[in-house]
């Protein structure tokens, strides 16, 4: 399988590899979009990274290495894009101070992720698709099980803290439980332990926490 143009190779490295590693360093250190889907998105997104670099600099040969970009990028895509959707709001109104460009990235990184997956399926080397199949599913697989898991886990440990604030010592148990949680995953929430302890609306809201409280929080819709 040969290499993209190297125009278009530069420009997909921008959008689809450079530019979101910059989005995530600043949503980290500013903005915490994605609230307590934030552990699960960073595998997600780190796995689609790693595979469009390697897309990029070192076109797959093997059937079962296509196989799985195929579908990482399949699922990338609209992925990326349904993020642009949800930020793009907030992304117009940052414009006026630059740093709403960031929010317009995604759909950069969805036309070069739907562009990779295009050159992949359009390749003419000879397909086995048995190959192929067992690739796309090694791929979805490691993108959405341990997500899945791990998004479980963090829930079951704020339905524990949750619950331990029913008991006499609760407040020190929550904290206790919610300090095994990354502390990005519970930046958005208002704990305000020092003043008023571990409020039970803002652990429902961590635990229920939807694609659409991405957009809410984001722009601080209360």
């Amino acid at each position: 399988m040969s290499r993209p143009p190297l125009r278009r190779r530069k420009l997909w490295l921008a959008f689809g590899l450079w530019l979101p590693i910059v989005c995530f360093a600043l949503d980290h250190r500013m903005f915490h979009v994605y609230g307590a889907w934030t552990s699960c998105i960073r595998w997600f997104v780190g796995l689609e990274l790693a595979l469009f670099a390697w897309y990029a600099w070192w076109p797959p040969k093997s059937e079962f290495v296509r196989g799985a970009m195929l579908a990482a990028f399949c699922v990338g895509a609209p992925f990326a894009l349904l993020t642009g959707v949800l930020l793009l709001p907030a992304s117009l109104l940052g414009l006026l101070m630059f740093i709403g460009l960031f929010g317009l990235v995604p759909w950069g990184t969805a036309v070069a992720y739907a562009g990779a997956a295009q050159g992949l399926w359009g390749a003419k080397e000879p397909r086995n698709l048995a190959l192929q199949s067992a690739g796309a599913l090694t791929a979805l697989i490691a993108l959405l099980v341990p997500p899945t898991l791990w998004r479980r886990h963090e829930v079951e440990v704020a339905r524990a803290a949750l619950e331990a604030l029913s008991t006499e010592k609760g407040h020190a148990r929550a904290v206790e439980l919610l300090a095994t949680l990354p502390s990005c995953d519970t930046h958005g929430l208002q704990l305000r332990i020092e003043y008023e302890g571990l409020l039970t609306g803002d652990l429902m809201r961590w635990i229920e926490w939807s694609w659409i409280d991405h957009l809410r929080y984001f722009l601080q819709f209360d």
